[in-house]
């Protein structure tokens, strides 16, 4: 997926969490990340609910991290590879 990104993944954005996207537990941060990704992957991330505390119990897990954490480096070299 690097060699579609719009622009450089910033140094400081590209390990965030999924928790680090999130305004206020209620609204993606999209200032943050919208014009890094193609947009399928916007049109993705707009499909689910940001997460929030009370929300849903338990926690969200990324199956392609070793941790279950999501980062957009991890999600680009998933691209990748596969």
């Amino acid at each position: 997926m690097l060699q579609y990104k719009v622009q450089e993944i910033p140094k400081d954005i590209i390990h965030a969490s999924v928790e680090d996207m999130v305004m206020d537990g209620k609204q993606w941060r999209w200032d943050k990340f919208v014009h890094l990704v193609p947009f399928d992957a916007v049109i993705v991330v707009a499909s689910y609910l940001p997460p929030c505390d009370g929300l849903m119990e338990g926690t969200m897990h990324w199956r392609n991290s070793p941790g279950g954490d999501f980062s957009i480096g991890l999600h680009i070299r998933n691209k990748r590879l596969g």
